[in-house]
């Protein structure tokens, strides 16, 4: 009932552990038998099984074999006993980066590959279970180019954003929040991030927080209405 990790705790770690994780020279290496992204999802969630997430949830992996989305649910039986760990490496494996990770007769890369912005699918998830409820959908963009140079990814992402945009106008009970930073630097995921990188991202982000905290502040008091009613 209670978090792990605070989003404090979770940006320190990206901060020590960040040039390591994405460090496409480690993901390359062949002798290099452990990968920087395997080992800290092991170490910091190795030891929480599939079973104990206490909340409905949807993770999106992509199956190389068959070329098709695989969706892991809390009402899928068949990976209930796994670590927590092994998941979230099926769903950031990326394909030239990190190998894919083989479960049963599945290889699973990251989902990017199948939906570029998961909100819809979280949408239509939530809908089976929720018909009647308010739903607070927030989608935490990447950060996108201040010049609109989009590349294919973008392209896709913003699409789903615009449908989400559509659906908000007929359905009143979605409340649907959209953060995506305007970036003035590029950052380049091919080369290893830097700590200038890291420290411009986090600027930016720290920015834009100030610069919308209207919708922040209206976004946190909708999510406490909506957890005194649970409570």
């Amino acid at each position: 009932g209670n978090f792990k990790f605070s989003a404090s705790d979770m940006l320190n770690m990206y901060l020590r552990r960040g040039k390591q994780i994405f460090s496409r020279n480690l993901g390359l290496d062949p002798t290099n038998s452990v990968y920087p992204l395997s080992f800290v999802l092991n170490h910091f969630f190795g030891n929480v099984a599939v079973s104990e997430i206490k909340k409905r949830f949807l993770f999106v992996s992509y199956d190389l074999k068959s070329e098709s989305q695989y969706l892991f649910t809390d009402t899928a039986e068949r990976f209930r006993d796994l670590p927590l760990s092994k998941l979230m490496i099926a769903c950031s494996a990326y394909p030239g980066i990190y190998p894919p990770l083989t479960l049963g007769n599945l290889e699973l890369a990251d989902g990017i590959v199948a939906a570029k912005n998961p909100s819809e699918l979280a949408y239509n998830y939530a809908k089976l279970f929720y018909p009647n409820d308010p739903i607070i959908l927030l989608s935490l963009g990447t950060g996108q180019s201040e010049l609109n140079e989009m590349d294919l990814i973008d392209k896709e992402m913003e699409q789903v954003h615009q449908r989400m945009e559509r659906i908000q106008q007929y359905d009143k009970k979605l409340l649907y929040f959209r953060m995506q930073p305007l970036l003035k630097n590029n950052i380049d995921i091919d080369t290893d991030i830097t700590d200038e990188a890291i420290a411009y991202l986090i600027k930016e982000t720290e920015e834009y927080m100030k610069t919308n905290k209207r919708e922040v502040k209206r976004l946190l008091s909708l999510i406490k209405i909506k957890v005194d009613q649970i409570v």
